[in-house]
């Protein structure tokens, strides 16, 4: 039976409109990632909820190379892994940086380059990845803690 290429996004910062994580390939760190805040799995405007999913790689997107998620629950379609920087950029994907701050990842090619090597490095061609960690909504509620609206 064939491996996995396998990505664990472990999310750890969570932001007023996004959530900054961790991605490692193969257990092995690449980069930060920026998604965009939960809210309840929605399409276009949510993060993908925890869980591990299959994925594929597509080579008819502009940059010729790009990680899309199998069977995300709901409505979500078309769930992929590239380049971004700020909330605006993302449409419920997950951008990829090598630095962080509040909303933002920077240098989001050369991660990118980064993770596409880790892949070409890899003897294994089927994808997984899994998410983990915090969730925030834009309000700042996520598991433990609870903001009032005012």
């Amino acid at each position: 039976m064939a491996g996995y290429f396998d990505i664990v996004i472990d999310r750890f910062l969570p932001c007023s409109q996004s959530v900054v994580g961790k991605l490692y390939a193969n257990g092995k760190y690449i980069c930060y990632t920026l998604e965009l805040a939960w809210l309840w799995n929605s399409n276009n405007v949510s993060c993908v909820p925890p869980g591990q999913y299959g994925g594929h790689i597509r080579h008819d997107k502009s940059d010729g190379w790009r990680v899309q998620l199998d069977n995300v629950p709901g409505p979500r379609t078309g769930v992929q892994i590239h380049i971004g920087n700020y909330p605006r950029d993302v449409k419920g994907c997950v951008l990829v940086g090598t630095h962080y701050g509040p909303d933002c990842v920077s240098h989001s090619h050369h991660a990118y380059s980064l993770l596409k090597a880790a892949y070409n490095d890899s003897l294994n061609k089927n994808v997984r990845v899994k998410f983990q960690g915090v969730l925030a909504t834009p309000w700042g509620d996520y598991p433990g803690v609870k903001t009032a609206i005012a």
